[in-house]
């Protein structure tokens, strides 16, 4: 009975320390996300709409060539 306890203690323990690491590593994640957006290097917001725009662009391309397909290259 105790080793049955004992080992449920430790399994308790173990999942306890995993879970205090990883409310560790997210806090510190965030917190270089923070320093990183203050600075600039991941600004999300402009490479959301950089993303966009190359999108765009090559939705833009494909209908382009599409064109020069069905109606021939004219220039």
């Amino acid at each position: 009975m105790k080793l049955v306890l004992a080992v449920f203690a430790g399994l308790i323990f173990i999942f306890l320390v995993f879970l205090y690491a990883k409310a560790f590593t997210d806090k510190y994640k965030r917190r270089i996300d923070n320093v990183a957006k203050h600075y600039g290097y991941r600004n999300y917001d402009h490479l959301k709409k950089i993303g966009e725009k190359e999108e765009e662009k090559v939705i833009r391309m494909k209908i382009r060539e599409d064109r020069r397909r069905k109606y021939g290259k004219q220039n």
